[in-house]
């Protein structure tokens, strides 16, 4: 007899700070949520840390440590997973976005009362992405993740990560290796998409949103953004 086995295992959004990691987890959770019809308080990415609860593949944001902010998984906490044969490529994810996006997020989040010269020089400013970058860099991972693509295309991206967080059939003895367990709901997609608000996000359409594509042009100069390039051609 042939047992059908399925893996839920953890995966890893990996991003700077204000790289929008978190809000692409709580996009996840929200379409679980409303695929699931879930009544529950928990938050949409509390729903996403557990979704093995409801047969999906957990989807944890990280920055490694390297950010302002709680989070548990360092790169020590993926190297040891490696090291174990507990987490492999596919279960990492990478997304990136505009680092004058987001550092622009980042200084205006956590020391807006500083100057844009001495939030750089800080220890959340460029040391912080130099230092968030080497330990991202250890790394290969199985999808990269534009943040700008998800903002112009959410539906498609958005459904490009609910495809890689599906249990699939794990069990190579059987002809169905690989399938999908689940088939997406694109009315899901749908209804996430509206009302996470993403496309809010799109360049001019909301005035002062850090989460804005472009949110850099309202706050920091063509110099300083220019002196931002500079550093991150540097890395």
């Amino acid at each position: 007899m042939k047992h059908s086995i399925v893996t839920l295992n953890d995966h890893y959004l990996v991003g700077s700070a204000a790289s929008g990691h978190d809000f692409v987890q709580n996009m996840y959770g929200m379409y679980i949520r409303y695929e699931q019809n879930l009544d529950t308080s928990k938050t949409n990415l509390e729903i996403s840390s557990i979704a093995q609860d409801k047969l999906y593949k957990p989807l944890f944001w990280t920055s490694l440590g390297w950010i302002s902010a709680h989070d548990p998984i360092s790169s020590e906490t993926i190297i040891n997973g490696i090291n174990n044969n507990a987490i492999v490529t596919s279960q990492l994810l990478r997304i990136k976005r505009d680092y004058k996006d987001v550092l622009v997020s980042a200084w205006q989040t956590w020391s807006s009362e500083s100057s844009w010269e001495e939030f750089c020089a800080s220890p959340i400013g460029f040391s912080m992405i130099k230092s968030f970058e080497e330990a991202a860099n250890q790394f290969t991972y199985e999808t990269v993740i534009s943040y700008e693509t998800l903002v112009e295309n959410p539906h498609r991206v958005l459904t490009s990560i609910v495809e890689h967080l599906l249990p699939r059939q794990d069990n190579p003895e059987l002809e169905t290796f690989g399938q999908a367990k689940r088939t997406i709901n694109l009315d899901v997609i749908d209804a996430v998409v509206q009302d996470s608000k993403v496309r809010d996000c799109r360049p001019g359409v909301s005035q002062g949103l850090l989460e804005s594509v472009g949110v850099w042009k309202q706050f920091i100069s063509k110099t300083q953004a220019e002196e931002v390039d500079e550093f991150v051609e540097s890395l």
